[in-house]
């Protein structure tokens, strides 16, 4: 199941033939109260066939599987991530605050060919403006989930949260049966004091004994 936040943009373009699956156009911004399967998703050259997906690994451990999955970030490895992904799929969220409601979410088959497609999705507000986060999938992940060499990050901590800022982080709440793993920088710049935190957590639960990745959360300084 793909979730997206509502917006306000033009309205699908769909053409619909008795023998063929819908398609949107390439173009087009995720409405709201819709659900785009994956056979709706547009289909351009290379995509992967559902059969091709990436055998799974079994990950008995969080320290295993968040391991795995920072490095298939880092690499843009998007068949293994979503080998890894729950069955429902993987919510993405820009800031600390997890909305339910709202928040994208790709299933397995859409997130391993997210990086290739052209449309766009509301991923939530930016910070300060409050404007919609309106970007394809390429475009978000190098803003708001690698934008930092995470797997190189100083302090790594797991099941405990590091970052602060005037969010909410409600992670608890929202994943109450879940585990996750922190990925921490302090700062960059010495003049921000640590105003220029940044934090990437990978959000995992535990079904008969494998973890399967279910949330990323990018976090860092909010006004």
């Amino acid at each position: 199941m793909l979730s997206f936040a509502g917006c306000n943009e033009p309205n699908q373009q769909t053409t619909t033939d008795t023998n063929q699956p819908t398609v949107t156009t390439p173009t087009d911004t995720v409405k709201p109260n819709n659900t785009v399967k994956p056979e709706e998703t547009t289909k351009p050259a290379g995509i992967v066939k559902p059969e091709e997906t990436a055998q799974l690994k079994q990950y008995s451990t969080l320290e295993e599987a968040s391991s795995a999955a920072i490095l298939a970030l880092k690499n843009k490895d998007m068949k293994t991530l979503a080998a890894m992904a729950g069955e429902k799929g993987v919510r993405f969220s820009p800031y600390s605050y997890i909305d339910l409601e709202k928040d994208v979410v790709l299933e397995p088959i859409v997130l391993e060919n997210a990086y290739i497609l052209s449309r766009t999705f509301v991923w939530g507000s930016y910070d300060g403006s409050g404007e919609p986060i309106d970007l394809p999938f390429a475009q978000y992940f190098d803003k708001f989930v690698y934008d930092k060499d995470f797997m190189n990050a100083p302090d790594v901590k797991f099941n405990e949260i590091i970052g602060t800022g005037n969010t909410i982080n409600n992670i608890i709440e929202a994943y109450p049966d879940a585990e996750f793993a922190e990925y921490h920088f302090t700062g960059f710049d010495a003049q921000y004091e640590g105003m220029d935190w940044e934090s990437l957590r990978l959000v995992f639960e535990k079904k008969d004994g494998n973890y399967y990745l279910v949330g990323i959360i990018h976090d860092g300084w909010t006004i």
